[in-house]
Order: structure tokens, then sequence, then C-alpha cells
């Protein structure tokens, strides 16, 4: 075989790999045009609390289709089901869609008298019957081709609401870590949120340089600009290196950096905050700077004189 036959074996190889893999990753399927209308809902609840509600599902098969609803306990962090009882209780599990039509599903929410504080997840899943016996009696359910809809339950307590909890649970840090020198290095600052509770929290914020007259004189920083929801135990983390003296005339002004860490529920945030004044290290550079300044004048100086003495003792003993 020669090479030219054995790189054009290679390619068709690679094209029929790479269709396998993506028909494996993208299986086709009409109930996948269905929709559901919600994908995540939050509430925040204390014990012994009670509420209802519906989903809407809306089929856009062309036939009639048979699905199966159902609730599990959830843990998104690890994205596994859980053996925990749910929240969540159904007045009917079974339906059958006819095309396009739209079904309500009621759904009814009680929290235990006795539940701890915590963030807590349950799934409504909506899934169609295949039609194959188990063996068992119970009829298998296609789970690539299903739905699901996630709540997250807050479960405060009457004296423990969740912004005391938030405020009380964590733990945000604003470390100075370089004053930096004007054009010569940035200032460097660390921000740091630990989520200390068992809630799972989704804090935003933003961090500002502010001069003293409180005008912001460089980009602002946005904490957790993607909303991530941060679990019991986990962090977050930002350093940033910012030139927040531009101007000669301001380089002995104090800046002031200022932190505000929302919890994603009310208006409430957390605050953090320094002031820098790079005053001193410009005197203690500025100094350096004449010493040395000095040193090299005072040694150029002395070059120059010695030059000028060897070059008046050569002319003399000519």
């Amino acid at each position: 075989m020669t090479t030219v036959h054995t790189k054009i074996l290679q390619i068709l190889t690679r094209i029929f790999v790479s269709a396998l893999t993506l028909s494996l990753c993208f299986p086709v399927n009409i109930v996948l045009a269905n929709t559901l209308s919600v994908g995540t809902k939050e509430y925040i609840l204390t014990p012994s609390d009670i509420e209802f509600g519906t989903l809407d599902f809306t089929s856009s098969d062309k036939k009639n289709i048979e699905m199966v609803v159902s609730v599990k306990s959830y843990d998104p962090k690890s994205e596994s089901f859980l053996d925990t009882k749910p929240f969540i209780g159904l007045n009917k599990s079974s339906y059958l869609i006819k095309p396009n039509e739209t079904i309500s599903i009621s759904y009814a929410i009680a929290i235990p008298a006795e539940q701890p504080e915590g963030t807590y997840f349950n799934v409504i899943t909506i899934e169609p019957k295949t039609g194959i016996n188990t063996g068992s009696g119970n009829t298998l359910v296609s789970i690539k081709n299903g739905f699901g809809a996630l709540f997250a339950f807050h479960i405060e307590s009457k004296n423990n609401n969740i912004d005391k909890i938030f405020m009380d649970k964590s733990d945000t840090q604003l470390i100075l870590e370089d004053r930096g020198i004007p054009y010569i290095s940035p200032m460097k600052i660390k921000y740091i949120y630990e989520n200390k509770s068992n809630f799972v929290f989704k804090p935003q914020g933003e961090i500002r340089i502010l001069d003293n007259k409180g005008k912001q004189v460089s980009k602002r920083i946005v904490i957790n600009t993607d909303a991530k929801a941060i679990y019991p135990g986990e962090k977050i983390e930002i350093t940033e290196k910012i030139w927040p003296w531009s101007n000669p005339k301001e380089f002995f002004d104090t800046r002031v950096i200022t932190a505000r860490t929302y919890n994603g529920f009310t208006e409430n945030y957390l605050t953090n905050q320094i002031k820098v004044n790079i005053k001193e290290p410009l005197i203690v550079l500025t100094g350096i700077t004449a010493v040395l300044i000095l040193s090299l004048t005072y040694t150029l100086v002395a070059a120059v004189k010695k030059g000028s003495q060897k070059r008046s003792s050569t002319q003399s003993s000519e």
C-alpha cells in the first residue's frame, strides 16, 4: 500500500470515529423537541411549610405519548440521586399526552417539622415509557429522552433567616498582596469568599478601586461572573493586578479598595475595605534613587579627576 493510500485510509478512519462519537453523544429523538415550562425553581422555606405549584409540559410529538412523572432527591454537585425522601409529592404519576397538547403537572411541597437548616434539592423527572417490560411488571424508563425540573429548597428557621446565615457563615477577605509602584509594577490584590454554612449560595458582587473623593480610578472587578453555585466548604478566589495611579499628581493620594458580596437572594451584602497609600514606598524609592545618583555622580567625578591627574603627571614627565 502506497503512502498516499495510507493517509487516505487514516483520514476516512478519523471521519468514521468522529461520526460515531457524535451519534452517541447527540442521539436524535423527536421527544427531545418537547418543552417544559421551568428548568430550575428555588424556594426559601421553614420547617412545616407547605407550598403548591404546577409545571406545564408541552408535547410536540406527532402521536400520543405516555409520560411517567416521578420525584427524586438529588445532589447537583455529584450529579447523583439520593436515597432520602423528597419534599415534593405528586397527585398523578402518569399522563397520556396528545400531539401538541400541554398538560399541567401539579405538585405539593411539604417540609418536615424537624428538618435541619440547609439547602436541599429535588428533581421532578418526566420520561416517556418505552414499553419494554423488565420482567417484574415495571416499565423501563429511558432517561436520555426525559426532562427534569430542578428544585432548590433553602430551609431557614424562624429565628435565623437566610440573610443572617449568609452574614454569619460567610468569610470574605480582601488582601493587599503588593502595593505596586506607578509605571513600574502593578498593585496586586486578592479576594476570598468561603461558604461556612450548610446552604448553597450564588454570591455575586464587585470590587471597586476609588480615589479619596470616591471616584472610580480603575476597572470594576466582578465577583462570580457566572453566578456559580458555591456549596458548603467551597471558596471563590480572585487575584487581580491593577494600575490605580496614572497621574503623577496623584501619587501621594490614597486609594480605597472596596468589595461588596451579595447573597443572591436579597440586597443585603457583606463589605470589605482596605486603604492603600504609596507615599512611604515612594519616599523610600526616591531616597534610594537619590543615593544611587549621588553614588554614581561621585564615582564618575572621581574617575574623571583621576584621569585628569594621570594626564597631568604624564605631561610633566615629558
